[in-house]
């Protein structure tokens, strides 16, 4: 049904960037519990790939769809892969879009993934948590902008 949603609705960025909050950091928080050494070098991995030419948006795109895999799989619930790990296959589109934007406005920064593998490597929850948070955080304020005034939430 999730496939059927995303291939049915033109990128609803707003309403994937509220999955992502609600579930990201607290994906990072179990990853800082429960991550093996496999898990954290598949994340270390994706961040090479991003790293080696972070001005490269198919590379950073297909980096960051890695890593968010990877970042579910290090959280060892198998429920949350089953649902999660496909979104992101399928955000591939919506996330370029905003990346895009985050880039022409200088907002794009790549070290918001090192930011949320150090405090998982370190076992530490409550701070993977805040930077999984904050990684998101700016990608919200340009998705946002870039709605269009039907888009918007209604309040």
């Amino acid at each position: 049904s999730i496939e059927r949603f995303f291939s049915s609705h033109q990128s609803p960025v707003l309403e994937i960037e509220e999955i992502r909050e609600i579930m990201e950091p607290e994906l990072a928080a179990l990853a800082a519990e429960r991550a093996t050494p496999q898990n954290i070098e598949r994340m270390e991995q994706a961040l090479a790939y991003i790293e080696g030419d972070p001005n490269d948006l198919d590379r950073y795109i297909q980096g960051d769809a890695e890593f968010h895999i990877a970042l579910v799989e290090a959280a060892q619930n198998k429920m949350l892969s089953a649902v999660y790990a496909p979104m992101i296959a399928m955000m591939k589109d919506a996330i370029r879009e905003v990346t895009l934007h985050m880039v022409q406005a200088g907002q794009h920064d790549p070290q918001r993934h090192r930011e949320m593998l150090e405090p998982i490597k370190a076992g530490q929850p409550e701070e993977a948590r805040r930077a999984a948070y904050e990684h998101l955080k700016g990608f919200r304020k340009v998705s946002a902008l870039m709605l269009k005034p039907d888009e918007m939430p209604h309040r």
